[in-house]
C-alpha cells in the first residue's frame, strides 16, 4: 500500500473508531433519553445508515464491471466473505509465489502490481463496509430501545 493510501486507510479507520465512540454514547445516553428525543435519534440513525450504504454501493458500483460484480458478492454475507477474503489472500499469495519461479520479472512485476490494487480497494472496502455495519448496529440498538419504551409504556396503561 502506497504511503497515501495507507495514510488514507489509517485516517478512514481513525474516523471509524471515532464514530464508533460517538455511537457507543449515544447508545449509553438513550436510557435516560426522551422518547421524542430518543425517535428523533433513531430516524437520523437510520437515514446515516441508509446514506452510507447508498454510498457504499454507488462506489462499488462505478468500479470496472467485474471488480464491482466480485466486490458486491463479496459483501453480501458477512462471515462468508471475511472468510473468503482471508481465503482468497492467502491463495493469491501462494499463487504469486509459485508464479515467480515459472514467469519472467516483468510479468511478476505487474502480477504483483495487481494484486497490491486489489488489496488496496478490498481494504478501503472493508473500512467502508464496516463503517456501515456499525452505523445499522448503532440504528438497531436505538431502535430496539425505542421499542421496549414503547413496550414498558404499553404495560404500563394496561396494567
Amino acid at each position: 500500500m502506497s504511503d497515501t493510501q495507507q495514510s488514507n486507510a489509517s485516517e478512514q479507520f481513525h474516523k471509524l473508531s471515532d464514530h464508533a465512540t460517538e455511537a457507543l454514547n449515544k447508545i449509553t445516553e438513550s436510557a435516560a433519553t426522551s422518547r421524542a428525543t430518543l425517535s428523533d435519534q433513531v430516524d437520523k440513525a437510520r437515514q446515516a445508515a441508509d446514506t452510507r450504504t447508498a454510498a457504499l454501493k454507488g462506489r462499488v458500483g462505478k468500479e470496472n464491471e467485474k471488480i464491482s460484480d466480485r466486490v458486491s458478492e463479496h459483501w453480501s454475507n458477512v462471515q462468508e466473505s471475511w472468510h473468503n477474503l482471508t481465503s482468497a489472500a492467502h491463495g493469491k499469495s501462494e499463487d504469486r509465489h509459485a508464479d515467480h519461479d515459472a514467469k519472467h520479472a516483468e510479468h511478476d512485476a505487474k502480477h504483483a502490481e495487481h494484486h497490491a490494487e486489489r488489496a488496496e480497494r478490498n481494504a478501503m472496502y472493508a473500512v467502508e463496509f464496516a463503517y456501515a455495519t456499525l452505523e445499522e448496529a448503532e440504528y438497531a440498538i436505538l431502535d430496539a430501545t425505542l421499542a421496549r419504551m414503547d413496550a414498558d409504556q404499553a404495560a404500563l396503561a394496561t396494567a
